[in-house]
């Protein structure tokens, strides 16, 4: 399994713990190359990182897959959610999805690195009238207050405003005696 998906994994679980049990579906979507429709597990990525099908590339798609308990083998394929033909060419990872409740779709956020250079880093916006995809790119380079995103949470509020958080790369260059910002 790709280093990330077990983070990832691993966070699902945490998260999940308190509700074990009660009989609900989780739901993973993974930004990878997805030719066998393999659940996550031993899909053929090493962990050094030398198979051109696993980390970052551009040719990956945004699969979902689920689980009704999160443990090892019952993680069941459910489709592409973000085909790689039906997006900008990028290394797409950390997708969020939220539904909008005034117009009644669901609203995956992606982080995009063009190429694997993180300083132009954006954001792609898609949206589907079922949670499960498959989505429409809606937006590309969405306008933020900084530049070059980086990770990133959606939050909609109890009165469904919305609000991204994200961090950002910024250099600032430092005075000589390194402990004042000049303003450059």
């Amino acid at each position: 399994m790709c280093g990330i998906a077990k983070l990832l994994l691993v966070a699902v679980g945490v998260l999940a713990s308190a509700a074990a049990g009660s009989g609900a579906t989780w739901s993973l979507s993974l930004s990878h190359l997805n030719t066998s429709q393999e659940a996550p597990g031993n899909n053929g990525c090493s962990h050094g990182g030398s198979d051109p099908n696993c980390g970052f590339n551009t040719n990956h798609n945004v699969s979902l897959y689920t689980s009704p308990d999160l443990s090892n083998g019952s993680w069941t394929y459910a489709g592409d959610m973000l085909p790689v033909d039906a997006r900008p060419e990028a290394i797409y990872y950390r997708p969020k999805i939220v539904f909008n409740p005034t117009t009644s779709r669901y609203v995956l956020w992606i982080n995009a690195v063009p190429a694997g250079n993180f300083s132009a880093s954006y954001y792609v916006v898609a949206t589907s009238t079922v949670r499960t995809g498959p989505f429409v790119v809606q937006a590309t380079h969405v306008a933020l207050a900084q530049d070059a995103p980086g990770d990133f949470d959606i939050f909609v509020d109890d009165d469904d405003q919305g609000y991204i958080i994200y961090t950002a790369i910024t250099a600032v260059r430092q005075s000589a005696c390194l402990c004042l910002f000049n303003g450059k």
